[in-house]
């Protein structure tokens, strides 16, 4: 039996170089309980990383300024949190990939495994971190899977509507919104 996961990225623009704030992962292996209970549990079992920014820049690594202004207008705690720098719990993209790695092997990550994701971002910033640091990739670019097609596919484009966020959700929380993808695929509709 395979485990799947869920991850997700928050960045400062959508291309392979752009500087990344976070890293959510978490495990998606039941729909058992209420849509709360879900995600609640996928949080509890998921593995966060914040990334250090300053290094990325020295590195090579931008920031799109479109991005930049979005994060500006975002209020949230998580997005003030994420913004703020935090040399003692801030990782280096390699720090953060080795964690990844250490998480997923440690909960069952293995070839017949899925990684959903919400598009092309995932699997290209996940590959370019492995490639800058000389990193042999544990997941195959196979074992990506597009959460959001897969939602389109199941509701048919005019029934589409979005899930009612669970109510401990943060925004702009890579853990978060990679529990809440869990939500988005095995219940819709927000039903449970």
């Amino acid at each position: 039996m395979s485990t799947d996961f869920t991850i997700d990225f928050e960045s400062m623009g959508l291309f392979q170089d752009s500087v990344l704030l976070s890293l959510g992962v978490t495990i998606f292996d039941s729909d058992e309980g209420t849509n709360d209970e879900i995600f609640d549990d996928a949080v509890e079992r998921g593995l966060h990383v914040k990334f250090g920014v300053k290094p990325q820049l020295k590195s090579g690594r931008k920031m799109e300024a479109d991005t930049v202004e979005w994060w500006k207008t975002q209020t949230s705690a998580s997005a003030k949190k994420i913004l703020t720098p935090s040399p003692l719990h801030d990782k280096s993209l390699k720090e953060g990939v080795e964690q990844l790695h250490t998480y997923l092997k440690a909960n069952g990550f293995n070839k017949d495994s899925n990684m959903w994701g919400r598009g092309y971002v995932e699997p290209m910033w996940y590959f370019s971190i492995c490639k800058e640091f000389g990193i042999d990739p544990l997941i195959n670019y196979w074992q990506f899977r597009d959460a959001r097609t897969y939602i389109m596919l199941e509701m048919h484009p005019e029934k589409f509507v979005r899930t009612v966020k669970p109510k401990n959700f943060v925004h702009h929380d890579a853990l978060h919104d990679s529990a809440f993808l869990i939500l988005q695929m095995i219940d819709p509709m927000g039903q449970k």
